[in-house]
């Protein structure tokens, strides 16, 4: 059977200008049913794997988490002083248009 352009053919091959923009199709077969094991041994697995992965973790320096950590203080310190000169400003706006 022909296909027209942008098609997959019966091999799983793209038809087409842009042959290598569609790599051809795979069967994937189905997954192997997990192996029962006991409770414990699963919990014990699972500690293992926790630690393989925080070990690839970066962990930064103590001067980078100095730094980040007076970095976020005087943000925040910003954004305080940010919204309370807003909220100030508004608060004597709205009283000096409903002065009686």
């Amino acid at each position: 059977m022909l296909k027209r352009q942008g098609q997959l053919a019966d091999d799983g091959t793209y038809i087409g200008p842009k042959a290598s923009a569609a790599p051809p199709l795979t069967r994937v077969s189905k997954a192997e049913p997990a192996q029962s094991k006991s409770v414990l041994a699963r919990i014990v697995n699972f500690f293992k794997e926790v630690s393989a992965e925080l070990r690839k973790v970066f962990w930064p320096t103590r001067q980078e988490v100095v730094n980040y950590s007076i970095l976020v203080f005087v943000a925040l310190l910003f954004v305080a002083l940010l919204v309370f000169g807003i909220d100030y400003g508004c608060t004597k706006a709205v009283l000096f248009l409903f002065k009686k």
